[in-house]
């Protein structure tokens, strides 16, 4: 089995020499590629964590006249890519697939902790599941912080469901961050705290659906999260039997 620190060293210092990076390059590589194995054994390997932690190598950064952002989406790349180090992950729309079933089938009491289900549970959710694809929350117009996944060049848009109109809204927004970041594609999850299926449901006929809007292609991704009890279920089934 290939010793994790030995081989992330490596890898870091292997993408140093190849871009030239001379400066400081070799002590680099040692202490980084050593945090990044112990934050991939951690599973908290992301963008975030990286920039994080290139903090603290400023004089590398600075006479490398290196980026933050930049480096850490290009390194995680590197780590992910690695196909004979990382195993296979599935596609990101499989993988929001799996986390659609993950919710509903054991996780969905997270959001029964107060009254009123909140946006940033979903979002939280999201962004432990999907590691260690990398990510970066950006703060985006109207504050909300939204989950964008430089590696798969796209942006995941969180909310609860309340209506029609604020569904249309957050397909809207969704498009300009899209715009912002000169995406293709994104995704949109409702976390719906409904029984019965809402209007927009209804319509589509499904769960899970593609919409076009202003030349974007979204990924749409209702999930339940006030499931019927089984007992009210079977109940429902006699009556409808009878």
């Amino acid at each position: 089995m290939r010793d994790n620190t030995k081989f992330l060293i490596s890898l870091v210092q292997d993408y140093c020499n190849k871009r030239g990076y001379v400066f400081e390059s070799e002590k680099f590589a040692l202490a980084f590629g050593s945090q990044c194995a112990k934050m991939l054994q951690d599973n908290t390997l992301s963008v975030d964590a990286i920039k994080k932690a290139l903090k603290k190598y400023k004089s590398f950064m600075a006479g490398n006249d290196l980026n933050e952002e930049k480096l850490a989406v290009n390194i995680i790349t590197e780590i992910c890519d690695n196909e004979a180090y990382i195993p296979a992950k599935p596609d990101i729309y499989t993988a929001i697939s799996n986390f659609k079933v993950f919710v509903e089938g054991s996780v969905y009491p997270a959001f029964q902790v107060s009254k009123n289900p909140q946006e940033e549970t979903g979002r939280s959710l999201v962004q432990t599941y999907l590691r260690p694809r990398g990510f970066r929350e950006a703060q985006m117009s109207g504050g909300n912080s939204d989950l964008i996944y430089p590696t798969e060049e796209t942006i995941i848009e969180t909310k609860i469901w309340h209506d029609q109109e604020r569904y249309h809204d957050g397909i809207v927004e969704l498009s300009s961050y899209l715009d912002s970041q000169g995406y293709n594609a994104g995704y949109y999850l409702i976390f719906d705290n409904t029984q019965r299926d809402n209007i927009v449901v209804a319509a589509q006929g499904t769960e899970i659906y593609d919409i076009h809007n202003n030349g974007h292609l979204i990924h749409c991704f209702f999930i339940k999260i006030n499931p019927i009890a089984p007992s009210k279920k079977r109940k429902t089934l006699k009556r409808s039997e009878e």
